[in-house]
C-alpha cells in the first residue's frame, strides 16, 4: 500500500509510530518542487521579531526522522529534476538532514537515473557529478537473452518483448560495454 493513498487517519497512525511497517518512499525528482524537500516557512510572530524563521518539515521528512522508521527513500529520476531540486537534496543525501532534522538510522537512500540524456530521453539533465558522488554509483547491465526468458515466464506483454527481440544490442547495455559517455565515474 502506497502511503499516500491511505485514508488520513490510517497514515496519521503510521505518521505517529512507524515501528510495526517498513515504509518504501518513492519521492520522483522531477515531479519535486523545493519546499517539498526544505520544508515551507513556518511563521511566528516571536520568531520574526528575533530575526530568523524556522521551516515545516513535509510529511515524509517528519516520518523518516522518526528514530522508529525502518524503511527505505527512493529518490528516482534523479536526471529530471530541476536544479533548484536537486540543490535541495545535497544535504539530504551527505549529512542525512532534511529540513533541519536528522534522518534516523533506519533509513537507507537510494538514487536512480536514466543514463540517456536530452534526445534519447526527453527532459532529463546530466547528472551533476557533484551529486553523484554522494552515492555508491553503478550501472545496471542485463543480459539480453537472460532478461527475455524472465519476462516470458513472468509474463510481460508480447509487445515489449517483440520490441525486444527486434534489436536487442540497441535496447540493452552489454557487459563491459563502454558507458563513458553518460557521465558514469
Amino acid at each position: 500500500v502506497h502511503i499516500d493513498d491511505l485514508k488520513n487517519q490510517a497514515r496519521e497512525a503510521i505518521m505517529e509510530d512507524p515501528s510495526k511497517y517498513y515504509i518504501f518512499l518513492d519521492l520522483r525528482a522531477g515531479q519535486l518542487n523545493p519546499e517539498m524537500t526544505s520544508g515551507v516557512p513556518r511563521v511566528d510572530p516571536e520568531q520574526m521579531k528575533k530575526g530568523y524563521l524556522k521551516f515545516m518539515p513535509p510529511d515524509w521528512a517528519y516520518l523518516i526522522s522518526n528514530d522508529a522508521f525502518s524503511g527505505m527513500v527512493f529518490l528516482d529520476e534523479l536526471n529530471r529534476g530541476q536544479e533548484h531540486v536537486l540543490n535541495s537534496l545535497y544535504q539530504f543525501v551527505l549529512d542525512r538532514i532534511v529540513s533541519g532534522r536528522r534522518i534516523g538510522s533506519g533509513c537507507t537512500i537510494v538514487g536512480a537515473a536514466n543514463l540517456g540524456t536530452g534526445g534519447e530521453f526527453s527532459g532529463t539533465h546530466t547528472m551533476d557529478s557533484a551529486l553523484m558522488s554522494r552515492f555508491s554509483v553503478g550501472v545496471l547491465v542485463a543480459d539480453a537473452d537472460e532478461w527475455i526468458e524472465w519476462a516470458q515466464e513472468s509474463g510481460v506483454d508480447p509487445n515489449i518483448l517483440a520490441f525486444i527481440k527486434s534489436n536487442p544490442g540497441l535496447n540493452f547495455y552489454a557487459k563491459g560495454e563502454e558507458i563513458a559517455d553518460h557521465n558514469i565515474p
